[in-house]
C-alpha cells in the first residue's frame, strides 16, 4: 500500500513538471520565474491542477468581435518553482493598422479569476470534480501566487463601441511581479465591419428539471 501510494505521489508531481516545462515552453520569451499561456475564455483552468498546454508556434491573445460587443480570452499565469509577489497584468492601448483609431486601454478590462468551493452534488448525476472551481471574476489589483499553485488565470475582455473603425488592432499585455522579469504578450483584436444592436430579444427557459 505504501508503494502504491508513493508511486500515484510521484506520477502527480512527474505530471505537475511536465504541465511547467510545456508552460514555460508555450510562454513568450525566456522567462525563467513564471510562464504566461494564451487560452480561449471557455477553458476551466483549476488552481489544484497541472496545466497541460500543447506547445504554440506564436504566443498571441486574439480576439475577434464586432462593434458594440464585449469579447474576451483568458491569460493563464504558471508559476516555475517560485512564490510570485504582487502579480499584475496590464494592457496598453490598441491602435489600428491602418489608421489613427485606436482602442483605448480604458475599454479593456483585466480580470484576475478567483475560486469557490464545490461540494457533493445535490441532484444524482456524476460531478466530475470536488473542491475549487473557477467562479469570480476579481479586479486587477496586484495578488500574490503561491509557487505550489498549478496556475493563475486572467480573463482579458475588450470592448469595441458601435462606432469603432473595423480591421485589425494590435497592442501589448504586460505581466509583472515583483523581482520577476517582466513578460509581454501581443494582443491582436480584429473588429469586424458590422456592430450588434443595442437590445437582443431572445424567447428562453429558465425551467429545469432532473
Amino acid at each position: 500500500r505504501e508503494a502504491v501510494l508513493w508511486m500515484g505521489n510521484t506520477l502527480r508531481e512527474m505530471r505537475r513538471f511536465e504541465a511547467r516545462l510545456r508552460a514555460a515552453a508555450a510562454s513568450p520569451g525566456s522567462q525563467q520565474d513564471f510562464a504566461v499561456v494564451v487560452d480561449t475564455a471557455l477553458s476551466r483552468v483549476f488552481q489544484d491542477e497541472p496545466y497541460l498546454t500543447e506547445a504554440r508556434d506564436e504566443a498571441v491573445c486574439a480576439i475577434t468581435l464586432a462593434g458594440n460587443e464585449a469579447e474576451g480570452a483568458q491569460l493563464v499565469v504558471v508559476p516555475l518553482w517560485k512564490d510570485l509577489r504582487g502579480l499584475r497584468v496590464s494592457v496598453s492601448d490598441l491602435r489600428h493598422a491602418h489608421g489613427a483609431a485606436v482602442i483605448p486601454a480604458a475599454a479593456v478590462e483585466v480580470n484576475r479569476v478567483g475560486y469557490i468551493e464545490i461540494g457533493p452534488p445535490e441532484y444524482n448525476w456524476f460531478v466530475e470534480k470536488r473542491g475549487l472551481y473557477p467562479d469570480v471574476l476579481f479586479t486587477d489589483d496586484p495578488a500574490d501566487v503561491p509557487a505550489e499553485r498549478d496556475a493563475q488565470p486572467f480573463f482579458i475582455t475588450v470592448y469595441a463601441k458601435e462606432d469603432t473603425a473595423p480591421g485589425d488592432y494590435s497592442g501589448t499585455i504586460r505581466v509583472e511581479a515583483e523581482a520577476c522579469a517582466l513578460v509581454e504578450v501581443p494582443l491582436a483584436v480584429h473588429v469586424l465591419d458590422f456592430a450588434l444592436s443595442k437590445e437582443t430579444h431572445l424567447k428562453t427557459s429558465c425551467w429545469m428539471n432532473e
